[in-house]
């Protein structure tokens, strides 16, 4: 089952690379529906399923991970100047340390969100790995694109690019030779909720940036309740 993670994980990340890199990737119009629709499915997912399942292995403890969580996010924010939600906040300009700072912070976002995935808690659960899986597409768009107008060498970009796709995976191929400690489900529920901060910081963000005036658009609207039926339909 772990492979077939491993590989689907890979294909949402490198498959949108891809796409950019060969300049096929034109049309950036859905981007932010498709941002919106897994904004919606991680909230969904945060409340209904991560955090009463968090509570019910660890207790009170739950909000103190989630709140790790979510500041853990907003430092990586500061690093990543806002590519885990479809931006990037830097008036266009492109710092030499961006490729850096970005890999560095959307790979550890990448790792605390794989952590949960390998020890079983979510085994019998799709919609953990769907939501990731979600998340990551646009992700990768996104990198993707401003790796593309940077001004690096192509091999540069692939190779900055391909840590970030790999970074989860990898975590998923090295979980069985993780200590035990770090597999009991109490650590993993800690991981799950260290997970549902980020995800709070992240779909929040997503969900009430609003475009000028503070409108909310039919496409983003579509794709909230989109995503929102996604994950109570696939329950």
């Amino acid at each position: 089952m772990d492979i077939l993670k491993i590989l689907l994980l890979l294909a949402v990340t490198l498959i949108p690379g891809y796409a950019v890199f060969k300049g096929n990737y034109q049309n950036k119009k859905w981007v932010k529906p498709l941002l919106s629709l897994s904004g919606s499915f991680l909230l969904a997912l945060s409340f209904c399923h991560l955090l009463p399942e968090a509570y019910h292995s660890i207790g009170s403890t739950t909000g103190i991970y989630v709140l790790a969580g979510f500041f853990l996010q907003v430092f990586l924010e500061s690093m990543t100047k806002g590519v885990e939600h479809g931006h990037y906040h830097a008036h266009g300009q492109f710092s030499k340390y961006f490729p850096l700072l970005a890999i560095g912070g959307l790979t550890i976002h990448s790792i605390m969100e794989a952590l949960p995935l390998g020890g079983g808690i979510h085994d019998h659960h799709h919609s953990y790995l769907t939501g990731i899986a979600m998340h990551k597409f646009p992700i990768a768009l996104t990198l993707a694109s401003i790796l593309h107008n940077t001004p690096i060498s192509l091999g540069k970009k692939w190779l900055w690019f391909l840590i970030f796709a790999i970074s989860a995976p990898l975590i998923l191929a090295i979980h069985p030779l993780l200590p035990e400690e770090m597999l009991s489900e109490e650590m993993l529920a800690g991981f799950s909720a260290l997970a549902v901060g980020i995800f709070l910081h992240v779909s929040t963000t997503i969900l009430f940036e609003m475009e000028d005036g503070h409108r909310l658009k039919p496409a983003k609207l579509g794709a909230i309740v989109l995503g929102l039926a996604i994950y109570f339909l696939t329950q």
